[in-house]
């Protein structure tokens, strides 16, 4: 959860910056979702196609849920069917400090393999990214890549 998390503080104003959300309504390559619970917004999730990984068609760049909804399957009841509309190759990239992401995604495709709605063989790579020092753990990327089936 975001406050939790080390690199997250919250600012003094109590507000985040955020970058541009109007290319995810906008752009061909772009969508945006809400994630809905009795007729609440739960969460929302943001897709592109800018992926780290070659050979890759759809990039969830933002996942979030409510904390009021976090454990209650939420998440990963609105997999299969982001997965459905948006077929393809999937990626799926994790900060390696923010455990409770790490263990949701290790959770979520191993039921969405034995539920059959993506290959069995997903992958889990770790990957360096190239926006801090070498050293700094903020540069790992724990990334998952899978096919939806």
């Amino acid at each position: 959860p975001v406050g939790k998390l080390p690199h997250w503080d919250l600012p003094k104003t109590g507000l985040f910056e955020c970058y541009d959300l109007k290319n995810y309504i906008a752009d061909e390559d772009r969508r945006a979702y809400f994630i809905m619970q009795d007729n609440e917004i739960s969460g929302f999730v943001l897709v592109n196609q800018e992926a780290n990984l070659s050979g890759i068609d759809w990039v969830v760049a933002e996942f979030f849920v409510l904390g009021k909804f976090q454990g209650q399957g939420v998440g990963t009841d609105i997999l299969p069917l982001l997965f459905k509309e948006l077929p393809g190759v999937w990626e799926v990239s994790v900060m390696p400090f923010n455990k409770p992401a790490l263990l949701f995604w290790q959770r979520a495709f191993k039921k969405l393999a034995q539920q059959k709605n993506i290959e069995a063989d997903y992958e889990m790579v770790v990957e360096n990214a190239v926006t801090q020092s070498p050293s700094s753990d903020k540069n790992l990327k724990n990334i998952f890549k899978v096919k939806t089936a």
